[in-house]
């Protein structure tokens, strides 16, 4: 693996780890609340695109990685949010998204 892409791949862990907390923390103030901060809610949008294109250089180096569910993911957390459900957006944060960065993280290490 060449340099950049090592660099690559490293940024995009660290940025797996980020957004996982950062699913915490706001899932956690939606279970407190039962609203979601816009804000960081936007913020966490346009991490997670970043994420995408980071992604869809490595997933060719990472056969394990699937783009397709991630992509899923996101379309059920905008159903949500356009239903303005976000009770169902929290849960969907933490135990769909979260699981998937979690296991492209762990894809990543090896």
């Amino acid at each position: 693996m060449d340099r950049k892409l090592a660099e690559l791949k490293d940024t995009v862990r660290e940025l797996l780890q980020n957004l996982s907390k950062r699913i915490d923390d706001l899932a956690g103030v939606c279970d407190d609340t039962g609203d979601i901060d816009a804000e960081r809610l936007v913020n966490l949008f346009e991490d997670l695109h970043s994420l995408a294109e980071g992604i869809n250089i490595l997933k060719n180096y990472y056969s394990s990685i699937d783009m397709t569910e991630f992509r899923e993911k996101i379309d059920m957390m905008e159903k949500a949010m356009e239903e303005q459900d976000m009770i169902l957006l929290s849960d969907i944060m933490k135990y769909e998204l979260r699981d998937l960065l979690g296991f492209w993280e762990k894809c990543l290490a090896s």
